[in-house]
């Protein structure tokens, strides 16, 4: 059944038009100034139509951990939040390490999921095998610790001996640094977990994974980059012409170390909070495009696990739903253009990780957009996200602009805050 999207302003061609997008099966079909149609319409008129946004980091948590998060609760907030596909990281608490059980999540999410997705499995040092003999374009390499013990003890033998075709997406922390800093702080004190974790733990495993590249002349990705420190040296690598892309996420941008004072527990997250110098660092390289894109690093934890003390409480936010809403109120605020902000969530997250058929509103694309109300104001409630972790660190802020409706391939799965959970997503196809 076709859908047209009429008299909206139309992010086609790299610039705003006023063009209707109509949708076939799943495909866009015909984009013009006008077109007449007797069929289901959308009317965007004073509404923005994108390319439906790309979460390329998320935890979904299903299977052992699935009352934190499955792929119905997870995928209902990023439809939700206009996010129409999604990347699931591997560290469960049985983590994701062969394709096998790999295949095994895409069967879960084909189920449960409403919108796109994927999965990442994670290289160690006895499955680079089964990687290169797989189809995989993508792993994730955890140089620091993290739920499931996968932390990588040889790092340079991934870099030497993976697939030259396949992307490594790092997590960089230094395992080590941290151990040093906890032995010189009162690691049962929140406010010092930025200590613990802090700028000089992130950038010596940057320097590394940067080192690795260019030895053995790999992509390599880096993620949830938090600090000023880290991204002096990947715009000097990216300066030298290396492979080298990297991400942000939202609480590096809207928070900073003064959230712990505030909120204790919860604002512990894994890089930690930084200074307000880095987060003001941290959107110049966005707006000078040092950063390519943006991810939530959605990690839901109940509230009682993010109780109690400092050291066992979980580290973690939940994102994926209010992402695109703090984005475009950064846009209403003249922090950030909606231009870049459309590459920073859909085109370069495509682009990275070279998937097929996303990222844009283009003729044969999947049929991924949405509907975006600028005016829109709101003001995030935990009451009104899908979550199942039951609180988010933006509760109570006030925002202007709203993704209102999200289609995924070619479908309605989310239209002023209801949702059209009979309609599932697809597992991605890359290039």
């Amino acid at each position: 059944m076709a859908l047209l999207i009429k008299n909206g302003n139309v992010f086609f061609e790299d610039k705003f038009q006023k063009v209707d997008v109509l949708i076939g099966e799943t495909k866009i079909v015909k984009i013009a100034p006008t077109i007449k149609l007797d069929c289901k319409t959308i009317d965007a008129t004073n509404n923005y139509v994108l390319p439906g946004f790309i979460d390329i980091h998320v935890h979904i948590r299903d299977f052992e951990l699935s009352y934190k998060e499955d792929w119905l609760s997870g995928s209902k907030a990023a439809a939700a939040g206009g996010i129409t596909t999604m990347l699931d990281m591997p560290n469960n608490k049985i983590p994701f390490v062969t394709v096998d059980r790999l295949n095994e999540k895409f069967k879960v999410a084909s189920e449960k999921s409403i919108v796109n997705f994927g999965a990442y499995i994670a290289a160690t040092n006895d499955n680079v095998e089964e990687i290169n003999n797989s189809d995989l374009k993508n792993v994730k390499l955890y140089y620091g610790e993290t739920t499931g013990k996968i932390k990588v003890d040889d790092t340079e033998k991934i870099f030497k001996n993976l697939r030259k075709d396949i992307l490594i997406i790092a997590h960089a922390e230094d395992n080590n640094i941290i151990e040093e800093n906890k032995q010189m702080t009162n690691k049962n004190k929140l406010k010092y977990h930025s200590l613990v974790r802090d700028a000089r733990a992130e950038s010596t495993a940057v320097t590394y994974m940067i080192e690795l590249s260019e030895k053995y002349d790999r992509n390599i990705h880096l993620t949830h980059i938090s600090c000023d420190e880290s991204m002096q040296l990947i715009i000097e690598a990216k300066k030298k012409g290396l492979k080298i892309t990297c991400d942000t996420c939202p609480h590096y941008l809207f928070f900073d170390e003064s959230l712990y004072e505030k909120a204790g527990n919860f604002a512990k997250v894994n890089p930690a909070l930084k200074t307000k110098k880095d987060q003001e660092a941290l959107w110049s390289h966005i707006n000078n495009d040092w950063i390519d894109c943006m991810c939530s690093d959605h990690a839901p934890h109940t509230i009682d696990e993010k109780s109690g003390d400092y050291e066992n409480c979980a580290a973690g936010f939940p994102g994926v739903q209010t992402t695109s809403q703090l984005m475009l109120n950064a846009v209403n605020e003249d922090k950030i253009s909606l231009k870049k902000v459309i590459s920073l969530l859909a085109k370069k997250p495509s682009e990275i990780l070279k998937i097929k058929n996303k990222g844009e509103i283009k003729l044969q694309n999947d049929a991924d957009l949405i509907v975006v109300d600028m005016a829109k104001e709101d003001i995030i409630n935990v009451e009104k996200l899908f979550s199942k972790a039951g609180w988010s660190p933006y509760e109570q802020m006030k925002t202007k602009g709203k993704v209102i409706t999200t289609i995924v391939n070619g479908k309605i799965v989310y239209d002023n805050e209801k949702i059209f959970e009979e309609n599932k997503g697809k597992k991605i196809e890359f290039r």
